[in-house]
């Protein structure tokens, strides 16, 4: 006969969101900043922007597609560490389209100035990040 033992977690739920927002900050920080805002000024220095006709807006979508993605991995990593159950696609898809969702509320007008939206950005990329990650393990 075998008896099943409730299998503990390393630490406390809210710690482990805590440090997985964090991770997902850093992430999206460095992804968001190096790969979207780079690419985002590549585009407006090389004239491609223009080309396209978006300009700043061009640079808003890059940089919160990649801080989403920054966050979503971000999330993934310090939930793996500390050995949470969870999904990186989910977390991926909710990260997009959280950070997608305030570059459309920010291109109607809605927000108010750049960094105001950036910001925002961050913060649903995040939000959606954690809650598409965890949502597995809370479904199971």
């Amino acid at each position: 006969m075998t008896t099943s033992v409730p299998v503990q977690p390393i630490i406390p739920l809210t710690r482990a969101l805590a440090i997985e927002v964090l991770g997902g900050l850093l992430g999206a920080v460095v992804v968001g900043a190096i790969a979207g805002v780079g690419i985002g000024l590549l585009f407006q220095a090389t004239g491609w922007a223009l080309q396209l006709g978006m300009g700043m807006l061009l640079v808003m979508v890059y940089a919160a597609v990649y801080a989403a993605v920054g966050a979503a991995a971000g999330v993934a990593l310090a939930g793996r560490a500390l050995r949470q159950g969870g999904s990186f696609w989910l977390a991926l898809a909710g990260s997009i389209i959280g950070a997608l969702l305030i570059v459309v509320l920010a291109r109607v007008g809605w927000l108010g100035n750049f960094w105001i939206s950036v910001w925002f950005a961050l913060a649903g990329a995040l939000a959606l990040a954690v809650a598409g990650y965890n949502l597995r393990r809370v479904q199971t």
